[in-house]
């Protein structure tokens, strides 16, 4: 039988006035067993398989982009060469001198060299976030966002000490502005993800 999860670990009872945001509580999937192994300075299984979800997540989304990318390489290629190739005279301009035809073959190594390039920094990021360490912060929680103009996307930011966790949703109904916070968390790069948290006692 599965362990039921921590409900009051997962989120607190919002004061009243508040509610919870849909899918608010539901990235922060974790049971009193993995609560206490955090607290104990390690992460259990299931917290190690997120990591490498996240990690193939990387891995994936970095491969989508590089066949995107070398698409348009190989487009933007088959267009340049089809018009030399046009007409008479662009293939006598570029069959006039190696140089042009040299240019040519080195634009292509340049954009499969900067596709390669991104896969080989994903897969590294990939691993890096799959052995991220635990880490702990302990503070009061403070909330703060920002909005892109350009994106239209406006991120919503819980402060704790000096470390900042962002997310797409509101989550003050999870941590409440001015409580303090236990928060156990793997930082690699970009990626900073809450393995479990607890309010701290009064």
């Amino acid at each position: 039988m599965p362990p039921k999860k921590r409900r009051a670990a997962a989120g607190p009872t919002p004061e009243a006035g508040e509610e919870y945001k849909p899918g608010s509580l539901a990235i922060f999937d974790f049971t009193p067993d993995d609560l206490g192994a955090n607290q104990r300075g390690y992460l259990t299984d299931k917290q190690r398989g997120m990591l490498r979800s996240t990690a193939r997540g990387i891995q994936s989304c970095s491969l989508s982009s590089a066949v995107v990318g070398m698409g348009f390489v190989l487009l933007g290629a088959t267009i340049i060469l089809g018009l030399y190739l046009s007409n008479e005279d662009s293939r006598r301009a570029l069959f006039s001198s190696p140089a042009n035809l040299l240019g040519l073959a080195a634009a292509l190594v340049i954009g499969a060299g900067a596709v390669g390039l991104s896969i080989l920094l994903a897969r590294r990021q990939a691993a890096s976030v799959a052995r991220a360490p635990l880490k702990v912060v302990h503070g009061t929680v403070r909330h703060d966002r920002d909005y892109s103009a350009r994106s239209g996307i406006t991120s919503y930011h819980v402060i704790v000490g000096n470390e900042k966790f962002s997310y797409t949703d509101d989550m003050s109904s999870v941590f409440r502005e001015g409580k303090a916070y236990t928060i156990y968390f793997c930082h690699s790069g970009p990626y900073k993800l809450i393995m479990s948290f607890e309010e701290a006692r009064s």
